[in-house]
């Protein structure tokens, strides 16, 4: 097995970045394996909540991610009740971080008393 696992880790290496590690839609680009996020080729610095919330965004692109699923996903169940301030808190600065007028969001949209929706459109 430890063969077969050394030959995966060498292959996985090699790979083109065509798999998921590397998720970009317009201008915005996130690296998994560099834990970095660019826009418009500049790197945005973000804490490491925001960036696992973007990246959870980003990997359900176009489709409704609930506010269960992010709390879920990027804090755990034992924060289920003070979720909502938690979420808005760090979605508006996310927005802050990467949207062009964070008023009227491009990439984060609200889906109102559901949760968020990554915008996968080419707009």
């Amino acid at each position: 097995g430890e063969l077969l696992a050394r030959v995966r880790g060498v292959r996985r290496r090699s790979e083109p970045q065509g798999d998921n590690r590397v998720l970009a839609f317009r201008d915005l680009k996130l690296d998994l394996p560099g834990h970095k996020v660019t826009l418009k080729d500049n790197e945005v610095l973000l804490t490491p909540t925001e960036f696992d919330i973007l990246t959870v965004l980003m990997q359900n692109a176009g489709v409704v991610v609930t506010h269960h699923q992010l709390i879920q996903q990027v804090w755990g169940p034992a924060y289920e009740e003070d979720s909502g301030r938690l979420i808005r808190v760090n979605i508006s600065n996310l927005r802050r971080k990467i949207e062009t007028d964070p008023n009227r969001p491009n990439y984060i949209l609200t889906e109102l008393g559901v949760g968020y929706r990554f915008n996968d459109s080419e707009a």
